[in-house]
């Protein structure tokens, strides 16, 4: 799923309870369950290089959607941890794909987060039909933001 929607998904846990520990695991638990959604992604092996700048692109156009949204609020403490929350599965998955998916060493501790984190995605190279679920959970969102 795109950081933009994982992001701008997350964003009511910010606005719930005031404890930002239980916001972060709120908000991380449930970009697993997003996962589980049919979704599209920016997919690197499709490409020749790493795709930075979609991937920054993507990153930039969810905190300025968020910020957009919520004004001042995009500062406080509970909205920032529900989107870390919601954002870091991805972040560390990322830094052990660009590690080579290492099995051994202290990486045996948490492979196995990885390997849940890969094999609970339900995802699709048809770009339409994976941005039709994550359209429709960021527009439930934004009308009930604003």
């Amino acid at each position: 799923m795109l950081s933009l929607a994982h992001t701008i998904i997350s964003l009511p846990f910010g606005l719930l309870p005031q404890n930002p520990w239980l916001i972060f695991l709120l908000a991380f638990l449930f970009h697993l369950v997003l996962d589980g959604l049919l979704h599209w992604n920016i997919y690197p092996p499709q490409h020749n290089r790493f795709p930075f700048f979609l991937i920054g692109l993507d990153i930039t156009l969810g905190l300025l959607a968020s910020f957009i949204l919520l004004g001042d609020q995009f500062f406080t403490l509970p909205v920032l941890s529900a989107i870390l929350g919601g954002n870091i599965p991805d972040i560390l998955q990322s830094f052990w794909s660009f590690t080579g998916k290492p099995t051994k060493g202290w990486w045996r501790y948490i492979y196995p987060l990885f390997h849940f984190h890969d094999k609970i995605q339900w995802e699709t190279t048809n770009i339409p039909l994976g941005l039709v679920s994550q359209i429709i959970l960021i527009s439930i969102v934004i009308t009930n933001i604003i």
